[in-house]
């Protein structure tokens, strides 16, 4: 089944659901996410209401006032899966206990909200790299739809080779075909998570602009470079999914950031991670 078909039946399912209201599209960047999400959204003839890139918790709670009635869409939006607030704001966007309406309220004293509290009957789409692990976000993930875009080794390939021969979007495909020709000599299993239509994207506008050193410029080494890792926050909530004990997540946050001990602990704590 075609990651745009999942997509399409797990929107469906959730958009008739009367007990999920929520849909968690998770995948390593640069391989599309967005585009597959918008375009399944389009063959069902759904139009959703897009947050911005960027939100505050109460931006969010006004935009989920506006449009309280409405699919929405938040497309990895900074300040909202960080946020303690903003996840408490989701969790009660997504769960109707006892068949009790959804009602959003904001608590805050120091910010004004349009209105102090309203019933939210909509759907959301939460597409993420990587969802956080706190217990707020592990009580939102308990009562959501999820869909995993991860591609193998062979599909990333695929994916790649057929991205390089869109002609319009690389015009200029002798070179295409040299920057694909190099990317797939480098993929692997252990590059798969640095390589994706973002550096096909970036190393043929390299290529363009200098025809005469390119290939130095997008050496295997370069191709890699600070621009494909993950930020402070998706790192440290990366490794707090997995067995290293926090120790051994600060080592490794230092090696991949070069951030200190002092940096690690208190994005541990904007995380709602424990030491």
């Amino acid at each position: 089944m075609k990651p745009i078909d999942q997509i399409k039946a797990q929107v469906v399912t959730m958009m008739k659901s009367e007990n999920f209201h929520i849909l968690l599209l998770e995948g390593r960047p640069g391989y599309g996410k967005t585009t597959a999400v918008t375009r399944a959204l389009t063959e069902l003839s759904i139009k959703p209401a897009i947050l911005g890139a960027y939100s505050t918790p109460l931006g969010f709670f006004n935009f989920l006032n506006e449009h309280s009635s409405e699919l929405i869409l938040v497309d990895d939006t900074s300040g909202i899966l960080i946020s303690p607030q903003a996840m408490a704001l989701l969790k009660a966007a997504t769960w109707d206990q006892h068949g009790r309406a959804r009602l959003i309220r904001w608590t805050s004293t120091t910010e004004r909200a349009e209105t102090d509290e309203f019933i939210f009957s909509g759907k959301l789409i939460v597409i993420c790299n990587s969802f956080p692990r706190t217990p707020d976000a592990q009580a939102v993930r308990s009562r959501a739809l999820e869909l995993e875009i991860e591609p193998t080794l062979i599909e990333a390939r695929e994916l790649l080779t057929k991205a390089a021969a869109d002609a319009e979007r690389f015009p200029e495909q002798k070179i295409a075909q040299k920057i694909l020709k190099k990317l797939l000599a480098d993929l692997s299993e252990e590059t798969l998570s640095r390589i994706s239509y973002r550096t096909l994207q970036r190393n043929y506008e390299i290529a363009i602009h200098n025809p005469d050193t390119w290939e130095h410029m997008v050496s295997k080494k370069k191709s890699f470079d600070i621009s494909n890792r993950l930020s402070p926050h998706k790192l440290i909530a990366k490794l707090n999914g997995t067995d290293l004990k926090v120790k051994e997540q600060l080592k490794e946050f230092e090696r991949q950031t070069g951030f200190k001990r002092r940096t690690f602990f208190k994005y541990r704590k904007q995380l709602g991670l424990g030491k």
